[in-house]
């Protein structure tokens, strides 16, 4: 059962995720998760109720987002600083991360 839940997480995170592929801020899995478990505790609310619950989800969700990038780009700066410090220049590693994503 927890992995159906985690395959339909997936698919729903694939399916509406509609930032650029080489965004770093799209959905994370435990973000559809915390998502759909809201939808599931007010599908029986008033509409009212259900849409403050949306955007208390939502607001939250964009917080963690920010918060993210933030540390996202601190580590970055820092494990730049400490290889550079290695004598590694960071701008002759090669990526593995492919430029574009096959169709």
């Amino acid at each position: 059962m927890t992995q159906l839940s985690h395959l339909f997480c997936a698919r729903v995170r694939q399916e509406y995720d509609d930032t650029p592929n080489t965004s770093l801020d799209r959905l994370s899995i435990e973000q559809v998760r915390s998502a759909m478990n809201v939808w599931l505790e007010v599908t029986d609310s008033a509409a009212a109720v259900r849409r403050q619950r949306f955007q208390a989800e939502l607001d939250k969700q964009r917080y963690y987002q920010h918060r993210n990038r933030q540390a996202r780009t601190s580590h970055t700066k820092t494990r730049i600083r400490r290889l550079a410090a290695a004598g590694i220049d960071v701008a002759r590693i090669k990526s593995c991360v492919p430029e574009e994503r096959p169709p």
